[in-house]
């Protein structure tokens, strides 16, 4: 049974987030691993079994695929994730536009053996005409064919930006995936150098940079979504990566706006079941 948050949350606290990606990419499986690793259900639930949590209509189930957008609120280092998986086939656009309405930002989902695909453009799209800040997950390193330098390439071609790697796989006898190791933090720093000013002004002095440096410097880029973007790497098959998305939410996406509403203001807000 899932349980339920009764905190009161300060919107600092909180991420209003979406999974986007075209049809296959793993958007809901990665969805009932991030449930599953915030502790909501004691296994993650599996298309293949038909007892996915965010797949819940008998047409979803039968058919294998996201119809319908659905959301649920996820406990993670004392946030409050709310999270919205929305459908990858084209014949549902508009219900992923429906969706990208009520989010802040959103988690991209690539097939590590396809890269950037047509519905993928067309979510990005999406996403980039509602100002949402975006990352990007590279799913199914495990998958024969996986490719991580054509998704890298694909990133900084199609979607026109520079891909910040924070992990990257590793492999048994160089050649099957085992799982990932974070990337050298030397070479993290000195990509991010490259796109943000306030962090490059201290790497290059003789202040020693943190790792709360480089979080905030993500942030920003993150936040400014025009050069740089960070890229995370896993199979949520196999259950590798899921934290690595769950921190990158909570440390990279912004929080909710606050802005001040008078007697003279006319409050308007727009409900998303």
């Amino acid at each position: 049974m899932l349980s339920r948050c009764r905190r009161v949350f300060s919107s600092s606290l909180i991420r209003n987030i979406g999974i986007i990606a075209h049809i296959d990419a793993g958007k809901t499986t990665t969805t009932e691993r991030l449930i599953h690793k915030t502790g909501l259900t004691r296994r993650a639930g599996s298309i293949d079994s038909g007892d996915t949590v965010m797949d819940y209509l008998p047409e979803e189930r039968e058919r294998g695929i996201t119809i319908a957008s659905a959301a649920i609120t996820l406990p993670w280092r004392g946030f409050r994730l709310n999270v919205i998986d929305t459908p990858g086939h084209v014949d549902f656009t508009v219900e992923v536009e429906r969706s990208l309405r009520v989010m802040d930002a959103a988690v991209v989902i690539l097939d590590a053996s396809k890269g950037v695909q047509a519905q993928t453009m067309t979510v990005w799209r999406q996403a980039r005409r509602h100002g949402l800040k975006t990352l990007v997950y590279i799913n199914k390193m495990d998958k024969v064919g996986a490719n991580l330098e054509k998704c890298l390439q694909d990133i900084r071609v199609k979607l026109e930006l520079e891909p910040i790697l924070l992990n990257e796989p590793t492999k048994d006898n160089l050649e099957e995936f085992s799982g990932v190791k974070p990337c050298e933090m030397l070479g993290i720093q000195e990509k991010v150098a490259q796109y943000d000013d306030g962090f490059l002004e201290k790497y290059l002095s003789e202040e020693a940079t943190s790792s709360c440096d480089v979080r905030e410097a993500l942030a920003r880029i993150t936040e400014r979504g025009t050069e740089g973007i960070v890229c995370i790497v896993g199979s949520s098959a196999k259950d590798v990566g899921i934290e690595g998305i769950l921190d990158g939410i909570v440390d990279y996406f912004p929080c909710p706006k606050e802005e001040e509403v008078t007697d003279n203001t006319i409050f308007k807000a727009l409900a998303f079941k």
